[in-house]
């Protein structure tokens, strides 16, 4: 992990104990609440309003996307969307072809800091370290 990457302020706060484990909601949403809203609002908010924030800014990503925009989301990464046309495919758990649909589905592209977080090289970093 890139240290200079990840933020030093008090608000990045950790959750207690999550390695290896999947956060619920409640406590994502509690999480929320004390190293966002509370120091930006000053205020405490109900878990049902940060809930519907959250669902919220998913919706309008969504909504956004789909109309053929794209939604860069801080500094994680940016949601777009994408089309995968009709034609053959492949399935190699049976071994047989078949014709596949258009599909359109919401792709997320992670930015070049939170690939420093995470330590992944893109193609274009690894050509530049040869």
């Amino acid at each position: 992990m890139d240290q200079k990457a990840v933020a030093r302020t008090s608000l990045s706060k950790k959750l207690a104990d999550i390695s290896s484990r999947f956060v619920r909601q409640e406590e994502f949403y509690d999480h929320l609440n004390e190293t966002v809203f509370k120091p930006i609002l000053g205020v405490e908010l109900s878990r049902q309003a940060v809930k519907g924030i959250v669902y919220g800014i998913a919706d309008q990503i969504s909504v956004v996307a789909l109309a053929g925009g794209k939604v860069r989301f801080g500094k994680l990464g940016t949601f777009v969307h994408h089309r995968t046309p009709a034609g053959p495919r492949y399935n190699p758990v049976t071994r047989t072809s078949f014709n596949a649909p258009e599909r359109t589905k919401l792709a997320f592209r992670i930015s070049k800091s939170t690939r420093r977080i995470f330590g992944i090289k893109s193609e274009v970093d690894t050509a530049s370290d040869s």
